[in-house]
């Protein structure tokens, strides 16, 4: 996780309906907006558990994370994603702590995000983007490098 964006719990001092609103993409004059397009989420967590096999939740705080809370992808989402990914052979299930299902990349998916290395890279630029947003505070990079 990244120390220089709260996560939406730390942020107690928000008001709630612009927490809530920020969360789910929505902006005040109820126009929705969407954190990723289709496909974005499926690149997002290849190249996360590319920098570091991971289990769903972790994943799940990690984008929240680099999204400074602005956006948090559901299990809904984050576990049907992991298991086409599995499917796919991009990634493989591995131990991780207790009983925990953790997931690392294979060798196609390492191929498959170097021949997507612009989409992704665009991807973690829109990212640190809403973050900067979010907090105008600092990027996170698809390296997981920061910068203020």
């Amino acid at each position: 996780m990244h120390s220089c964006h709260p996560s939406r719990h730390d942020r107690a001092s928000s008001p709630p309906e612009a927490d809530h609103s920020e969360r789910h993409g929505r902006h005040r004059h109820g126009r929705s907006s969407r954190v990723f397009e289709q496909g974005d989420l499926r690149h997002v967590m290849l190249a996360l558990i590319a920098a570091k096999p991971s289990h769903g939740y972790e994943l799940i705080k990690e984008i929240e994370d680099r999204l400074a809370g602005a956006y948090s992808p559901s299990p809904g989402l984050v576990y049907p994603t992991l298991t086409l990914l599995e499917e796919l052979g991009y990634i493989a299930a591995v131990q991780a702590e207790g009983t925990k299902k953790g997931y690392a990349i294979t060798e196609e998916g390492r191929a498959v995000l170097e021949r997507n290395k612009a989409a992704v890279d665009a991807i973690f630029e829109r990212i640190a983007a809403v973050a900067t947003r979010s907090s105008g505070a600092c990027w996170i990079f698809s390296n997981g490098s920061t910068q203020r």
